[in-house]
């Protein structure tokens, strides 16, 4: 069994209940993921789909995903020192990737001159460019 979730939380939980901490490991601790590994992330499930993405895409998207990180960074510190246990930036890297590559493949869609109903030009190569993720 495994309990996912806010550090602050899962100790407030585990302590709290009589015997329940006994019944788990001892937890292993991961630390949000780094902007690069967010970058990382994108490049390869944008190869997984078979987009196949710029070789240095990863490297490109790297300040863009910084600053998207950001906000939430700095808004979990805040809460830490609130003591609620903040995780925001966690959660926000953990779903970043998704959103960004998402973004993308509708300026992907877009950009390949769709009819509006679904049907594509076929002579546009179905490729990522830098563009799809607002990157010049």
């Amino acid at each position: 069994m495994v309990l996912a979730g806010d550090a602050l939380e899962l100790a407030a939980l585990l302590s709290g209940t009589a015997g329940l901490a006994a019944a788990f490991p001892p937890p292993l601790l991961l630390p949000p993921p780094t902007a690069a590994q967010v970058a990382a992330q994108v490049a390869a499930r944008a190869a997984e789909l078979g987009l196949a993405p710029p070789a240095d895409l990863a490297a490109r998207l790297l300040p863009l995903v910084t600053r998207r990180m950001a906000p939430a960074a700095a808004a979990a510190g805040t809460s830490r020192k609130a003591g609620d246990g903040g995780g925001g930036s966690a959660e926000l890297a953990g779903g970043l990737a998704e959103v960004l590559l998402q973004e993308a493949v509708g300026r992907l869609a877009l950009r390949c001159g769709g009819d509006g109903q679904g049907a594509a030009d076929a002579a546009v190569e179905v490729t990522l460019h830098h563009t799809d993720f607002g990157l010049a």
